[in-house]
């Protein structure tokens, strides 16, 4: 890429800034739902959950639409953007296997994450992530820059997003991912 073109910032204006802005966001829907009813009458904590509700879902989910031109355009090296922009989701995923380990042993905890709405998510992510490298590809190259706007990999990102919501809720209705979830649970943990 051209040097003239993007400018790479301190780390943490290119990687802590983007991530640890939507993760703030993102802890507070997560807080705003689950815990407002604590302290607000219920005419407050319900119409405010139920937007927390949807942005807490949100703040999971498309967070590299934000995060990674963000970090991008500040000079990220293409590890870091990845990482700042799965970093949401990655702390939610950490939210999940606590709450779910206070129930289960701590491996079907971490064999929940293979579950259809976790993969799912996941999967959208990745695919953002490609769709934005795209764009951002696009972007530097009309400010000068030589980038190669298509690659098999970015291809690959894009497709894996609409491959997996085939494969995990179209695919039989979701039905055969599920088969397939709970043979491996079963022969892992019974």
């Amino acid at each position: 890429m051209d040097a003239r073109v993007i400018q790479q910032k301190s780390f943490a204006s290119r990687f802590a800034v983007p991530a640890s802005t939507v993760l703030f966001i993102c802890a507070l829907m997560y807080v705003l739902h689950h815990y407002l009813w604590m302290i607000a009458p219920p005419e407050v904590h319900r119409p405010v959950a139920l937007v927390a509700g949807i942005g807490s879902f949100l703040s999971r989910l498309i967070p590299p639409l934000f995060i990674y031109p963000w970090a991008y355009f500040k000079g990220a090296t293409p590890g870091e953007r990845v990482l700042a922009s799965l970093l949401p989701l990655f702390a939610w995923y950490i939210l999940e296997v606590v709450a779910v380990a206070q129930v289960y042993s701590i491996g079907e905890a971490l064999y929940y994450l293979l579950g259809s709405l976790l993969m799912l998510q996941l999967f959208a992510n990745l695919s953002m992530i490609a769709l934005c490298e795209f764009v951002c590809r696009i972007i530097v190259n009309r400010r000068g820059a030589k980038e190669k706007v298509f690659s098999p990999v970015l291809l690959a990102g894009i497709a894996s997003g609409p491959a997996a919501t085939w494969l995990l809720l179209i695919w039989g209705g979701g039905v055969h991912w599920f088969y397939i979830y709970q043979t491996g649970y079963k022969a892992l943990f019974h």
